[in-house]
């Protein structure tokens, strides 16, 4: 999986329809593609979890890596990477029943440079 289809799963599952380039928004407008990026920005990231309506827990390691702990509904998703915004998103992602290895979760985000340091939540 893309970081591009993971964001798009993402958009319908939050009442959002794919069109021509862009979102069709809940509200009968629309945003271009580009423009929602919850892998990359921490503010698309805490707008898709607050459409879900899932709670947030969100650490720091030593490292400097981020790990979330997502809850929708009675599901909870967990992700530890070195980006917050990356690791809310896959945590959503998880918490809603997406299957996202834990060996893919750096490849998602195409605007952070690779890093080892993506690891299992504890």
């Amino acid at each position: 999986m893309t970081g591009e289809g993971l964001t798009s799963i993402l958009a319908e599952r939050m009442g959002w329809r794919l069109g021509p380039d862009r979102f069709l928004t809940s509200r009968r407008g629309w945003i271009p593609l580009w423009r929602f990026q919850p892998l990359t920005n921490i503010e698309d990231a805490f707008q898709l979890l607050n459409v879900v309506a899932g709670s947030l827990v969100l650490t720091t390691a030593r490292d400097g890596s981020y790990t979330a702990q997502v809850k929708v509904g009675h599901r909870t998703g967990c992700a530890s990477t070195p980006y917050a915004a990356t690791s809310i998103t896959v945590a959503v992602a998880r918490a809603m029943g997406l299957d996202i290895p834990d060996g893919a979760v750096s490849s998602l985000a195409t605007n952070h440079p690779q890093s080892k340091r993506e690891g299992p939540c504890r």
